[in-house]
């Protein structure tokens, strides 16, 4: 027992001595009591400012927004693309300008540099906005359709339609931030994502079947006009032509086989294939 007694004071002792030498900051990180708290004035139409407000740890920090989703038909999606955003930064103020009422989730994070390891800690903004004068996306959407049905008695004519009406009313987005239905719809810019994911809201709305394409890092839509399948890209007819000449429909309505001699790694999908070209 006396000889069990002395290792364990031996590991004891070694054990005291040891801590000493280990790094302040290692021990610091170890009890970091790093918080952030986040206040914002959201509305729409015009810059809604959020500041991170941070709190223990070293003090020496950086601020990051991290990614804003918004609630929609089919689930939360990315309203700007997240890759796009700027990393850390030292100042604790992020603008951001809502164009449609709707529930909006945004991802904050306050980085703690003073510390080893480095902590970071995230806070979830979950914003709530109903302003007449900026309906929901749905809404736009809904309105949209309405006044399609009103005008149009065939398939092919209602996809038509709503191709024009998105010609009319978004422009390509060469920030390449806005990757959803949002940005066509409500701030009239977005990447071809917008605009396929808002060509295909329109199309559920009048009645017509679809679904998604994709080649050489492009995504465009197909669309079930009189009982055959169509490739349209409504992204490349948008082409800056504002008089809708033949150039604002070359990519409407074409099969497979042209889609793939313009997009070479274009899989023809056999849920909508395309090999009809007769409108």
């Amino acid at each position: 027992m006396k000889k069990h007694r002395n290792l364990a004071a031996l590991l004891m002792a070694a054990l005291l001595f040891l801590v000493p030498l280990l790094p302040m900051q290692t021990l610091a990180a170890a009890n970091d009591g790093l918080s952030l708290t986040v206040t914002h004035n959201s509305k729409c139409g015009e810059a809604s400012t959020f500041t991170i407000q941070a709190d223990g740890g070293s003090g020496n920090y950086q601020y990051y927004f991290g990614n804003i989703t918004r609630e929609g038909e089919d689930g939360r999606y990315y309203v700007m693309d997240p890759s796009r955003l700027p990393g850390f930064k030292d100042e604790n103020t992020f603008d951001f300008t809502f164009y449609a009422s709707g529930v909006y989730y945004l991802e904050f994070h306050v980085m703690d540099k003073g510390v080893t390891p480095i902590i970071t800690k995230r806070e979830i903004v979950k914003v709530v906005l109903n302003d007449p004068q900026y309906p929901t996306i749905e809404a736009i959407a809904d309105n949209v359709a309405a006044q399609c049905m009103a005008s149009c008695s065939t398939d092919f004519d209602r996809a038509l339609w709503l191709h024009d009406w998105l010609l009319d009313n978004c422009e390509y987005d060469y920030s390449y931030l806005y990757c959803n239905a949002e940005g066509a719809l409500a701030r009239g810019t977005g990447t071809c994502e917008a605009y396929h994911r808002a060509y295909t809201m329109l199309l559920n709305r009048v009645g017509i079947a679809n679904g998604r394409a994709e080649g050489n890092g492009h995504v465009w839509t197909v669309a079930k006009l009189d009982g055959n399948w169509y490739q349209i890209d409504v992204t490349w007819d948008d082409n800056g032509y504002s008089n809708h000449t033949y150039e604002n429909y070359l990519y409407f309505g074409l099969d497979d086989r042209i889609m793939t001699l313009v997009h070479s790694d274009h899989v023809s999908d056999n849920n909508y294939l395309s090999n009809s070209l007769e409108q």
